[in-house]
């Protein structure tokens, strides 16, 4: 119940579920690339020291992430300047840019004995529909 003008009226709510935002639908949508959760058994794979952050599993040729030098193997670290450590957090700050125009990512790449990392700034695709 709430008060109303000095009268208790009865009130009734509906929870409503929200799905989480889905991070492989997201970045592929958004930015044309394929993406995974990055664990101790991918980071020993691609030979880097690092347990957490995003694999970019494939670039769709073309699209904006690839025109702008974004390969498979690289490592997201960052979506505009927030650590992105888990699916769920990458989900969400892909959301939050889903009506951007670009937004920047800050990439690992690790090529033979070296690991580079990188700020570049890609455009967005095809923003998603409410």
């Amino acid at each position: 119940e709430v008060e109303r003008n000095g009268r208790a009226v009865a009130v009734s709510l509906t929870p409503v579920v929200i799905p989480k935002p889905d991070a492989v639908v997201l970045a592929q949508e958004m930015l044309g690339i394929g993406v995974q959760q990055m664990d101790r058994s991918l980071a020993g794979h691609v030979g880097i020291n690092l347990d957490h952050g995003i694999l970019v599993s494939g670039v769709r040729q073309g699209s904006s992430a690839w025109k702008r030098g974004i390969r498979a193997g690289d490592i997201i670290r960052q979506v505009n300047y927030t650590y992105v450590r888990t699916m769920e957090e990458f989900a969400l700050a892909l959301e939050e840019l889903q009506n951007a125009d670009s937004l920047y990512l800050d990439i690992t790449r690790v090529e033979g004995y070296f690991s580079m990392r990188t700020l570049v700034q890609v455009e967005i695709e095809r923003r998603r529909q409410p």
